[in-house]
């Protein structure tokens, strides 16, 4: 991999795409404006780009500066940067490259990378509940589900892609659902072909507005799964694998006996169905991508 210095004009450079895996600038530029970014310097106007054949594809570095510079809130003192012009074979090359110059100015962290790795999937999320892009432990128990550890999110997020649009689509807001365990179940549901998302979305929303009905001693999915998640958040149940996937477990009970019109007394881990329907899912949305790739 050969390196050249250049120079390009700055807006050139502020035009040139963001790196598929960049993280979430907005968010990054709005605490270094106020920190390091918060005054103009020489050092300010060296940047990296990846080239194929010559030709700048991406940048590589200067992503939050570029930012600051095209919304006026950091000054442009001069109109050319000095560019180290990297040249790759791809832009799978130039995505690798890229991790390299982010871990070197800031560590990233789990919302860094779920929001590289949804930008490279080219998912743009608008909910609250999944724009904060705070799913991490949520999405990789739903990839996993009992074979947890080292799960790289730039492998998961484009298996799990339509799940997560899906999911987004719902527009639920995120107060009732802090924790990973329900948005785990979503993800699983959502992806899978075996169960009608709309009906899926329903139940999510009707637990959010509290809309479960009880009779007596019974209840249906909706109010089981309120008082089920009241009682754990007072036992202080609500992270850790294990409280995670036993949410699963139990809330997929829940959403079952709802979408049958069936009334629970207690709530039972539905543990052989929900691990039957997560293979299903992960070997669907595994075949679907590798199909994808095929072309």
């Amino acid at each position: 991999m050969a390196m050249k210095i250049i120079t390009m004009g700055v807006r050139d450079f502020i035009a040139l795409p963001d790196n598929p895996r960049q993280r979430d600038t907005a968010r990054h530029a709005a605490k270094a404006v106020k920190s390091h970014l918060k005054y103009p310097s020489d050092t300010q106007y060296v940047v990296a780009v990846a080239c194929i054949n010559g030709v700048p594809v991406c940048k590589l570095d200067g992503h939050t500066r570029a930012y600051l510079w095209e919304s006026g809130d950091l000054e442009l003192v001069t109109d050319e940067v000095t560019v180290q012009a990297y040249e790759v074979l791809s832009m799978a090359e130039a995505c690798e490259i890229y991790t390299h110059f982010d871990s070197s100015s800031a560590v990233e962290g789990s919302v860094d990378k779920l929001s590289g790795a949804c930008r490279q999937s080219g998912l743009i999320l608008r909910s609250s509940l999944l724009s904060d892009y705070q799913f991490n432990t949520a999405l990789k128990v739903a990839h996993a589900l009992g074979a947890m550890g080292g799960a790289n999110e730039y492998r998961i997020v484009p298996i799990w892609s339509p799940a997560i649009a899906e999911v987004d689509s719902w527009g639920l807001p995120k107060s009732k659902f802090k924790g990973s365990g329900l948005v785990s179940l979503m993800f699983i549901v959502a992806g899978s072909t075996e169960i009608d998302s709309s009906i899926a979305k329903e139940f999510f929303w009707k637990y959010q507005r509290g809309e479960g009905v009880k009779n007596g001693t019974k209840r249906d999915g909706v109010q089981a799964l309120e008082e089920h998640m009241a009682d754990r958040r007072a036992r202080k149940l609500m992270t850790g694998y294990d409280n995670i996937v036993d949410m699963i477990f139990k809330g997929y009970s829940c959403l079952s006996a709802w979408s049958k019109n069936q009334l629970l007394i207690n709530v039972q881990p539905s543990r052989e169905k929900v691990v039957e329907l997560h293979a299903k899912t992960r070997h669907y949305l595994e075949s679907k991508l590798n199909q994808k790739a095929r072309g």
